[in-house]
Protein backbone atom coordinates (compact mmCIF):
# COMPACT_ATOMS: atom_id res chain seq x y z
CA UNK A 1 0.00 0.00 0.00
CA UNK A 2 1.32 3.25 -0.76
CA UNK A 3 0.44 6.08 1.09
CA UNK A 4 0.27 9.85 -0.64
CA UNK A 5 1.16 12.62 1.15
CA UNK A 6 -2.06 14.48 2.84
CA UNK A 7 -4.41 16.99 0.43
CA UNK A 8 -5.55 20.13 2.04
CA UNK A 9 -5.41 21.88 5.05
CA UNK A 10 -7.14 20.78 7.94
CA UNK A 11 -10.12 23.63 9.09
CA UNK A 12 -9.86 24.96 5.60
CA UNK A 13 -13.13 23.57 3.61
CA UNK A 14 -12.93 25.08 0.35
CA UNK A 15 -8.73 24.78 -0.06
CA UNK A 16 -8.91 21.55 1.04
CA UNK A 17 -11.86 20.78 -1.65
CA UNK A 18 -10.03 22.40 -4.53
CA UNK A 19 -6.73 20.26 -3.92
CA UNK A 20 -8.64 17.37 -4.35
CA UNK A 21 -10.15 18.52 -7.56
CA UNK A 22 -6.45 19.63 -8.94
CA UNK A 23 -5.42 15.88 -7.16
CA UNK A 24 -8.39 14.02 -9.33
CA UNK A 25 -8.02 16.04 -12.58
CA UNK A 26 -4.45 15.09 -12.71
CA UNK A 27 -4.26 12.79 -16.09
CA UNK A 28 -2.00 10.36 -14.57
CA UNK A 29 -4.38 9.91 -12.02
CA UNK A 30 -7.59 10.74 -13.48
CA UNK A 31 -7.28 7.34 -15.30
CA UNK A 32 -6.26 5.36 -11.99
CA UNK A 33 -9.88 6.39 -10.70
CA UNK A 34 -11.97 3.23 -11.14
CA UNK A 35 -13.24 1.04 -8.57
CA UNK A 36 -11.92 3.91 -6.05
CA UNK A 37 -13.04 4.34 -2.73
CA UNK A 38 -14.38 7.50 -0.55
CA UNK A 39 -14.23 6.94 3.11
CA UNK A 40 -15.72 9.98 4.86
CA UNK A 41 -13.78 9.56 8.35
CA UNK A 42 -16.11 11.09 11.66
CA UNK A 43 -15.60 10.76 14.93
CA UNK A 44 -19.21 11.87 15.46
CA UNK A 45 -22.11 8.90 15.80
CA UNK A 46 -25.49 9.40 14.78
CA UNK A 47 -24.88 13.48 14.04
CA UNK A 48 -24.10 14.60 10.62
CA UNK A 49 -25.56 17.66 11.26
CA UNK A 50 -22.78 18.57 13.36
CA UNK A 51 -20.42 16.86 11.89
CA UNK A 52 -16.54 17.53 10.56
CA UNK A 53 -15.11 14.65 8.11
CA UNK A 54 -12.01 14.10 6.70
CA UNK A 55 -11.80 11.53 4.38
CA UNK A 56 -9.12 8.49 2.61
CA UNK A 57 -9.39 8.14 -0.98
CA UNK A 58 -8.39 4.36 -1.64
CA UNK A 59 -7.33 3.65 -5.36
CA UNK A 60 -6.34 -0.10 -6.19
CA UNK A 61 -6.16 -3.26 -3.98
CA UNK A 62 -5.03 -2.77 -0.90
CA UNK A 63 -5.19 -6.09 0.03
CA UNK A 64 -2.22 -8.34 1.00
CA UNK A 65 1.42 -7.87 0.96
CA UNK A 66 1.59 -6.86 -2.23
CA UNK A 67 -1.56 -4.64 -2.02
CA UNK A 68 -0.65 -1.38 -4.58
CA UNK A 69 -3.22 0.28 -3.87
CA UNK A 70 -2.94 3.81 -3.07
CA UNK A 71 -4.48 5.73 -0.17
CA UNK A 72 -4.72 9.35 -0.55
CA UNK A 73 -5.31 11.09 3.50
CA UNK A 74 -7.70 14.49 2.77
CA UNK A 75 -7.11 17.08 5.21
CA UNK A 76 -10.43 17.02 8.51
CA UNK A 77 -12.18 20.35 6.32
CA UNK A 78 -15.40 18.98 5.59
CA UNK A 79 -19.23 18.84 6.87
CA UNK A 80 -21.01 20.94 9.10
CA UNK A 81 -18.07 21.76 11.79
CA UNK A 82 -16.21 24.04 9.47
CA UNK A 83 -19.80 26.19 8.50
CA UNK A 84 -21.78 27.03 5.34
CA UNK A 85 -18.11 26.42 3.71
CA UNK A 86 -17.48 23.13 5.39
CA UNK A 87 -21.30 21.97 3.94
CA UNK A 88 -20.22 23.25 0.64
CA UNK A 89 -16.65 21.61 0.09
CA UNK A 90 -19.05 18.39 1.64
CA UNK A 91 -21.04 18.66 -0.94
CA UNK A 92 -18.92 19.34 -3.75
CA UNK A 93 -16.49 16.08 -2.81
CA UNK A 94 -19.50 14.13 -2.99
CA UNK A 95 -21.14 15.55 -6.19
CA UNK A 96 -17.63 15.00 -7.69
CA UNK A 97 -16.80 11.24 -6.80
CA UNK A 98 -20.61 10.21 -7.10
CA UNK A 99 -20.16 11.40 -10.67
CA UNK A 100 -16.91 10.11 -10.87
CA UNK A 101 -18.30 7.02 -9.57
CA UNK A 102 -16.08 6.66 -6.53
CA UNK A 103 -18.16 4.64 -4.29
CA UNK A 104 -19.00 6.35 -0.97
CA UNK A 105 -17.98 4.78 2.72
CA UNK A 106 -18.27 6.02 5.80
CA UNK A 107 -16.23 5.20 9.08
CA UNK A 108 -16.44 6.83 12.79
CA UNK A 109 -13.62 6.33 14.89
CA UNK A 110 -12.15 7.97 18.25
CA UNK A 111 -11.31 11.57 17.93
CA UNK A 112 -7.81 10.67 18.08
CA UNK A 113 -7.59 8.68 15.16
CA UNK A 114 -9.60 11.00 13.08
CA UNK A 115 -6.91 13.25 13.47
CA UNK A 116 -3.97 11.52 12.59
CA UNK A 117 -5.40 10.86 8.87
CA UNK A 118 -3.27 13.76 8.66
CA UNK A 119 -0.27 11.42 8.30
CA UNK A 120 -1.50 7.76 8.49
CA UNK A 121 0.61 4.51 8.74
CA UNK A 122 -0.82 1.67 7.10
CA UNK A 123 -2.57 0.32 10.49
CA UNK A 124 -4.42 3.32 10.94
CA UNK A 125 -5.99 2.60 7.26
CA UNK A 126 -6.56 -1.12 7.69
CA UNK A 127 -8.52 -0.25 10.95
CA UNK A 128 -10.39 3.09 8.96
CA UNK A 129 -11.47 1.07 6.17
CA UNK A 130 -12.19 -2.03 8.30
CA UNK A 131 -15.18 -0.10 10.26
CA UNK A 132 -16.04 1.49 7.36
CA UNK A 133 -19.39 0.59 5.67
CA UNK A 134 -21.51 1.99 2.23
CA UNK A 135 -23.29 4.81 2.57
CA UNK A 136 -25.69 6.46 0.34
CA UNK A 137 -24.68 10.53 -0.29
CA UNK A 138 -28.69 11.79 0.40
CA UNK A 139 -27.71 11.66 4.30
CA UNK A 140 -25.59 14.14 3.45
CA UNK A 141 -26.95 16.34 0.63
CA UNK A 142 -30.03 16.10 1.34
CA UNK A 143 -33.88 15.86 -0.97
CA UNK A 144 -32.84 16.93 -4.54
CA UNK A 145 -28.94 16.04 -4.39
CA UNK A 146 -29.11 13.84 -8.00
CA UNK A 147 -31.03 16.82 -9.36
CA UNK A 148 -28.75 19.30 -8.37
CA UNK A 149 -25.67 16.97 -9.48
CA UNK A 150 -27.07 16.54 -12.91
CA UNK A 151 -27.72 20.80 -13.37
CA UNK A 152 -23.68 20.84 -11.61
CA UNK A 153 -22.62 18.85 -14.34
CA UNK A 154 -24.33 20.81 -17.03
CA UNK A 155 -23.19 24.23 -15.89
CA UNK A 156 -19.76 22.84 -15.64
CA UNK A 157 -20.08 21.61 -19.19
CA UNK A 158 -21.42 24.63 -21.04
CA UNK A 159 -18.29 26.30 -19.30
CA UNK A 160 -16.04 23.75 -20.92
CA UNK A 161 -17.66 24.42 -24.24
CA UNK A 162 -18.10 27.91 -24.18
CA UNK A 163 -13.60 28.63 -22.66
Amino acid sequence: MNITDPLGVPGAPLETLDAVLEYVGRPEVRGTLGGSRLVLVTDRTGERVGAGYGALLLAGSLVGAGGSGRVVPVAWSFGPAFGAAGGAALSGLLGWAVGAGVLLREAVVGAGEARALGDPDGALVARVVAASSPVEPGLYLGAGWEARLVARSAERAAEQTAG
